[in-house]
């Protein structure tokens, strides 16, 4: 799975959902550039993989990750 390379730039929202057991790969280092998310909620036995990959722009790194298990349609 890719995400698109702009997809997210300058988005802001409280919460993004990514439903991949594994981490999309960034096509380039701009997917996120200036986005303002608050949450990424990824499957519960994946935290660690979305912390740990590598990118460009270093975007999965950095993200405040929380288990799909606890995500409510707010």
């Amino acid at each position: 799975m890719y995400i698109e390379e702009r997809c997210f730039q300058e988005i802001s929202c409280a919460s993004l959902v990514v439903r991949a057991s594994n981490p999309p790969v960034l096509y380039g280092y701009r997917e996120f550039m200036f986005a303002s998310i608050k949450d990424v909620y990824v499957p519960d036995t994946s935290i660690g993989l979305y912390k740990n990959a590598q990118d460009a722009g270093g975007y999965w790194k950095n993200m405040n990750y929380k288990p799909l298990s606890e995500y409510t349609l707010k």
